[in-house]
């Protein structure tokens, strides 16, 4: 999947009902903003929102040249079980051989 990749970060800390540290990896992508309506709530507009995926902790360092930069990234996926969940976790990135939308 071609992506702009906005960030990839660390989060870490301890939890609160254990009491045990944690750290998660991630990357932020932006995505086309989409209007929404829940009835109540709306929101309406234009440019774009992000979404933060999980990554394998080795991929951190492959991000060290964005520097502050976005950059466009062939990102590649599987799918994991993470705390429960079935999600999509980013396995492996490498800048993508043009400056191309991503699909």
């Amino acid at each position: 999947m071609r992506a702009l990749v906005l960030k990839a970060f660390k989060r870490e800390g301890t939890t609160k009902a254990t009491g045990k540290p944690y750290e998660s990896f991630f990357i932020a992508i932006a995505l086309p903003f989409t209007d929404v309506d829940f009835g109540s709530y709306k929101e309406t507009g234009f440019g774009v929102n992000y979404a933060e995926l999980p990554m394998e902790p080795s991929l951190l360092p492959k991000f060290s040249f964005m520097n502050g930069k976005p950059a466009y990234m062939d990102l590649a996926t599987t799918e994991k079980i993470l705390f429960g969940e079935l999600k999509t976790v980013v396995v492996d990135a490498k800048v993508a051989s043009s400056e191309t939308k991503a699909a």
